[in-house]
């Protein structure tokens, strides 16, 4: 246990060793920390392995989204909403959507409450 938010495990699978690197790196530099990359699921030393959206497509009658996005086993996923981009995100539209890979698709009804609203997807591991 070298203290870096990082399991040793997982970075002896990825590194070999556990002094390589820490949780707060971007090692791949593709923009998420080691430590996300690890919540996600995602290889931290490929830069085409992300968590990511793929797409939000608007229903026919512009009531909902559909969003997609690329998923990994054993993860959960949320939808949050926000008024604002720079606003936190803690309203969560959605919750324990179970993972269906390689791909997860879900409708998001377009809150009424919030003109304008902005949506963030969220993982979380076991």
């Amino acid at each position: 246990a070298d203290a870096d938010s990082l399991s040793d495990d997982w970075e002896l699978q990825y590194w070999g060793t556990t002094t390589r690197t820490t949780g707060s790196a971007d090692s791949d530099l593709d923009g998420m920390s080691n430590a996300d990359e690890q919540t996600a699921g995602t290889d931290p030393t490929d830069a085409a392995s992300a968590f990511k959206l793929l797409s939000a497509l608007p229903t026919a009658d512009r009531t909902a989204l559909v969003l997609s996005w690329l998923s990994v086993s054993n993860r959960t996923y949320e939808v949050r909403e926000a008024a604002r981009p720079e606003d936190d995100f803690t309203q969560v539209i959605q919750a324990e959507i179970s993972a269906t890979p390689p791909v997860n698709l879900s409708t998001v009804v377009v809150s009424t409450a919030i003109s304008g609203a902005f949506y963030r997807l969220a993982v979380r591991a076991p």
